[in-house]
């Protein structure tokens, strides 16, 4: 009997929802310029340009980019330098050993070297938990 009565319900709700879904108004996206115009979204093609695109979708310059500190230092780290006694990411905050299992999520190209944590340091990085510990031990 509560199997009759639970199918019942689930027809019951899918024919609410079919009959149902007819009934919505369609609101379309209105942009307003800088300028004050408004623009149909559903209307314009012309609202992100090609040129707009790649240079979204285009890799940020080739220029170091500046420590997380707000640190206007170059990195550290020689170019092509694939190697040293700590790794940080060029998008982090903190510096790893390279044994530490965070690395493996470091593009090769973010990568960061330092010879020493005073340079990490002070290049704006501070110690994951991984270095913590192992200074702990």
């Amino acid at each position: 009997m509560t199997t009759i009565i639970a199918v019942l319900l689930l027809v019951l709700g899918y024919a609410v929802g079919y009959w149902s879904r007819g009934t919505r108004e369609e609101i379309p996206i209105v942009f307003q310029g800088t300028t004050g115009e408004r623009v149909n979204a559903a209307e314009s093609s012309d609202l992100l340009t090609d040129d707009d695109l790649r240079a979204l979708t285009s890799p940020a310059s080739e220029e170091p980019s500046a420590a997380p500190g707000g640190n206007s230092l170059t990195s550290p780290s020689a170019p092509g330098q694939t190697s040293g006694s700590l790794v940080a990411s060029v998008n982090g905050t903190k510096y790893y050993t390279p044994d530490c299992a965070q690395v493996a999520r470091i593009k090769e190209e973010n990568r960061v070297w330092f010879e020493s944590e005073a340079d990490a340091r002070a290049a704006g990085y501070e110690a994951s938990a991984c270095v913590s510990s192992k200074r702990g031990q």
